[in-house]
C-alpha cells in the first residue's frame, strides 16, 4: 500500500482540525434564516406580540438552538424535544416551522466548513478523480473506492463504491479529504 502525502495548504505537518458540531459549537443566532426562524417561534408562543425584551428573546434563542444540537432532525420529533423542555403544547404549526431546521442546520455546516477552508488554505490535489482510496465511514474505518469528483470548497471528495451492502445515492459517499487514503 503506498499513501501519498499532500500539501494541505497550512503550515507544515499541522492538519487544522475541521469544524464539529456538536453540543459545543456556538450558533449564530444572527443569521438571517436561523433569526426569522426563532422570530417565528416567539410569534408561535405569543401569537402576535413580538416579545422586544432582550432576556427574553435569548430564551427563545435557546430554545432553538436546543432543537439544533438535536441528533433527530425531523419536525415532529423536534416538537416533541421542545415539548418536553418548554412545556408548551406542540402543533402541527410548530412543526411545520421546526421543519426547517435541517435544511438551514446544513446551510450552516456547509457555510462554517467553507470557511475553515477558506481560512486555513485548504487545496485539495490535482488529478486525484479516478485514484483508488480507502476512506473512512461513520465506525466502519476501512472501505475502498474510487474518487469520482471533487468538491473543494468543503475539502471533500466524492466516492464511488461498488458496494451494494450500503444503501446510498448510486453508491456515493461525499468524504472529507482528511479521512481518505489514496493506494
Amino acid at each position: 500500500m503506498n499513501q501519498l502525502n499532500f500539501d494541505l495548504g497550512s503550515a507544515p505537518g499541522i492538519k487544522p482540525k475541521r469544524p464539529v458540531f456538536d453540543h459545543n459549537f456556538k450558533w449564530d443566532v444572527s443569521i438571517p434564516r436561523l433569526k426569522m426562524l426563532v422570530d417565528k417561534y416567539i410569534k408561535w408562543c405569543d401569537g402576535r406580540k413580538v416579545v422586544t425584551n432582550q432576556s427574553n428573546r435569548q430564551e427563545y434563542e435557546d430554545d432553538i438552538i436546543s432543537c439544533l444540537n438535536e441528533y433527530n432532525e425531523d419536525g415532529y420529533h423536534l416538537a416533541k424535544h421542545l415539548e418536553e423542555k418548554t412545556y408548551v403544547d406542540a402543533n402541527v404549526d410548530l412543526v411545520d416551522m421546526l421543519g426547517d431546521i435541517a435544511q438551514i442546520k446544513r446551510n450552516i455546516k456547509t457555510e462554517s466548513t467553507k470557511e475553515w477552508v477558506k481560512d486555513h488554505n485548504m487545496r485539495l490535489p490535482e488529478n486525484i478523480v479516478g485514484c483508488r482510496v480507502t476512506f473512512k465511514i461513520g465506525f466502519i474505518d476501512k472501505k475502498e473506492g474510487i474518487i469520482n469528483g471533487m468538491r473543494p470548497e468543503t475539502y471533500e471528495v466524492v466516492i464511488k463504491t461498488d458496494d451494494n451492502k450500503h444503501i446510498s445515492y448510486n453508491n456515493e459517499y461525499i468524504i472529507p479529504f482528511e479521512n481518505v487514503t489514496i493506494i
